[in-house]
């Protein structure tokens, strides 16, 4: 008698059949969890998938999101800052929550306190922030960040990341201005006074140079702008907003055109009167919260500018505190017994790029300190 291969079985055939199910059923129960965890198979090659939930109930697949604690810092004080608003702008392309940001739009505020405070939202790790940082009294300024990778245990634990921005006291503002022949000038916005017979001493007194008593028809001066507040100074930043540049800048202006202004590049006429423009050296790196002078700060120098406005003590050190830049005038066409008027004003969260292109440093510029009024006679 013949007996099917499989007779064991007890049934014709039934081995096979037993076997073919089992197989199936197990490849369909394989498919169904590796199509739920495609994370095992590795997802693209080179990159880690990770699944992860934002705030706002929102899954993403393809970056960790964070929690981020917040610290805002003074770096002259080296203390916590309290009560200062950080207002935190994604930069374009930025989702959150299933929500791509422009680059202008506001994702949350947060008040800052003495010690981290965290974020009501979760942020792709290495995505661009802008920070608007605000308190007063304080420098407000813009920190670009990027959101750091959690660890492996800050993951598992759902523990946030940490950003610390460097908010600076806003300093106090001290004009001198002095020419090549030694002499101070005070400020005087009048030219009450005025002579062709004075010294040069009492000329400066008075707010006045004169060609004449000095016998020559160029001068140089030195214009020197003080942090007269101890750790306190300015630190530059960008307005992503309003795309504007917020720095420190002197603005020399003058009515008329008969002398001639050398040593400073950049300038527009508005009118009858003419404005010469200078960026002023901060003297502070934000990254770091250093003052430029002290060792590991990073800072860029603008041309023909020295020192750095930013004043820190550290110890019996201090570091920075004025920053200057000098001027020719030629006496030009100035007629004997006639005076023209030269007026510096320093401005901050100005633009001079701003000011050339429109005729206004910008919605958020500010006069720091005093006009400084000085007159050029012949």
């Amino acid at each position: 008698m013949k007996y099917p291969t499989n007779w064991k079985s007890g049934r014709a055939g039934g081995t096979s059949l037993i076997g073919l199910l089992a197989v199936g059923l197990i490849v369909v129960i394989a498919f169904v969890y590796l199509q739920a965890h495609p994370g095992i198979l590795g997802g693209t090659p080179g990159q880690n998938v990770i699944t992860t939930t934002t705030t706002s109930g929102q899954t993403g697949s393809g970056n960790v999101v964070t929690f981020i604690n917040f610290l805002d810092v003074d770096p002259g004080a080296q203390s916590d800052i309290s009560s200062a608003t950080i207002s935190v702008y994604p930069a374009a392309g930025v989702v959150i929550g299933g929500q791509s940001y422009s680059g202008a739009q506001l994702s949350e505020t947060i008040t800052s306190s003495t010690s981290a405070v965290k974020s009501g939202d979760q942020y792709p790790a290495g995505a661009t922030l802008f920070l608007k940082v605000a308190k007063a009294n304080y420098v407000t300024e813009y920190d670009q960040v990027v959101v750091p990778a959690p660890t492996a245990n800050q993951i598992q634990g759902g523990l946030p990341v940490s950003l610390t921005v460097y908010q600076p006291l806003l300093g106090t503002a001290s004009v001198v201005v002095a020419n090549n022949l030694g002499y101070t000038l005070t400020s005087n916005s009048s030219s009450t006074g005025w002579g062709t017979t004075y010294t040069n001493a009492h000329d400066a007194a008075m707010g006045h140079y004169n060609y004449t008593t000095a016998g020559t028809s160029s001068v140089t001066f030195t214009i020197t702008l003080y942090n007269t507040a101890a750790n306190s100074g300015w630190a530059d930043s960008y307005d992503p907003i309003n795309l504007q540049n917020w720095n420190l800048v002197s603005q020399l202006s003058t009515t008329g055109t008969s002398v001639a202004v050398s040593g400073i590049t950049q300038s527009r006429a508005v009118g009858s009167s003419t404005y010469w423009f200078q960026q002023m050296n901060s003297g502070y790196d934000s990254t770091s919260g250093l003052a430029c002078s002290e060792t590991g700060a990073n800072c860029v120098s603008n041309s023909g500018v020295s020192g750095g406005w930013t004043q820190f003590t550290v110890g019996q050190t201090v570091y920075g505190g004025s920053t200057s830049y000098s001027i020719s005038v030629n006496k030009g066409s100035l007629a004997h017994g006639s005076t023209q008027e030269l007026v510096i004003q320093f401005y901050d969260y100005s633009s001079v790029s701003w000011f050339i292109a429109n005729g206004n440093y910008g919605a958020n510029s500010a006069t720091l300190g005093s006009a400084f009024d000085f007159w050029l006679g012949a």
